[in-house]
């Protein structure tokens, strides 16, 4: 503890749970999640992923495996957190999207190839978001 500036004292560890309830709406979203994170209170860099096996949105109900990577900067005086980048797989499907220091949500929206990053195939998406399979 740095007592005559507390925000610059340093933190680090590691921390891993199982069955995490990542889910803010309807649906499934039991993860298992694992992260490592360093620096000082006001600026703590995490790095970690999270592993989903029965990802669903309750629209459709039907489950895919999701698995992401993140990378984060936390300020632990405020709580304020800022992910830069997010890099998502559902299938064989990969997205990439990265939050403005100013959005509190953000959407993965981003598929195809381009300048944003990501790859795959729309039938990926679709199996996650619509109640019928879309090959048939």
């Amino acid at each position: 503890m740095q007592p005559d500036s507390p925000r610059d004292t340093p933190v680090s560890g590691t921390y891993s749970f199982d069955h995490a309830d990542l889910g803010t709406s309807k649906g499934s979203a039991d993860a298992f999640v694992g992260s490592r994170y360093a620096g000082v209170l006001d600026k703590i860099v995490v790095d970690g992923a999270t592993d989903t096996p029965d990802f669903r949105l309750a629209i459709s109900g039907r489950s895919v495996p999701l698995h992401t990577d993140f990378h984060a900067i936390v300020d632990g005086t405020s709580g304020d957190t800022y992910l830069q980048p997010v890099k998502a797989r559902i299938l064989n499907s990969s997205l990439v999207r990265t939050v403005p220091s100013k959005e509190r949500r953000t959407r993965m929206g981003t598929c195809g190839t381009g300048r944003r990053g990501g790859s795959g195939a729309i039938e990926d998406l679709l199996k996650t978001a619509i109640r019928t399979d879309p090959r048939s």
